[in-house]
Parts: structure tokens; sequence; C-alpha cells
């Protein structure tokens, strides 16, 4: 490129793209008057260890954590779930070391 002086310039630069959902498979809902769909479930492949699955309410209200179970019964205290949009984050570490998180929604549907 050019520059308004006449000078010329050059720049080079990388883009790595990781894939980071690649291993790990996580639904955006789950039907609570359904025997198919009442469990919200992580779904991962060897390479990657979920250390923490965390469910928000839709005022940032912690509902649930676990780091020894990768699903949700849709349960809040013993009470089922209030239709709605819920937000998820789960912890984890991938194979080679890499910790990532990832965020997203959950509906619950009755």
């Amino acid at each position: 490129m050019d520059h308004i002086s006449g000078c010329s310039y050059e720049h080079a630069f990388t883009i790595e793209i990781d894939d980071q959902n690649s291993s790990i498979y996580i639904p955006n809902i789950i039907l609570l008057t359904s025997e198919l769909n009442d469990l919200w479930q992580v779904s991962t492949t060897d390479d990657l260890e979920v250390t923490e699955v965390s469910i928000f309410d839709r005022w940032g209200n912690k509902i649930c954590c676990q780091s020894n179970q990768l699903s949700w019964d849709g349960t809040i205290n013993g009470n089922e779930a209030e239709q709605g949009v819920y937000i998820y984050r789960v912890e984890y570490t991938k194979e080679n070391g890499i910790k990532k998180i990832q965020t997203g929604d959950i509906t619950v549907l009755r």
C-alpha cells in the first residue's frame, strides 16, 4: 500500500481459527413434559474434560452449578423451572491443556 507521503508499506498477519465447539455439543432447549427432551445434557468427546456447568436465570442468579454432572433436569430447588430462557456457562479443558468457556441459552418449555 502507498501512504499519502509516497512511502510504501506492507503488513503481514496470521489468522488462526480455533474451532472451540468441535468436541462439545450443548443443546438449547428442554421440554419438561416430554420423555425424550426432559433432560438438558452436555455431550463431549474424550479429548476434553468439562470442569464446571453453571445455569443462571434471566436475572443472573445462579440456579445450578455442577462439577461432576453434565446434565440438568429442569428443576430449581426441587421444583420445576418456570418456562423461559436460562443462560448456561460450561467450563472445559481441551486435551492440549487449553481452558475454554462456552456460554449460551437454554429455552425451557412445558
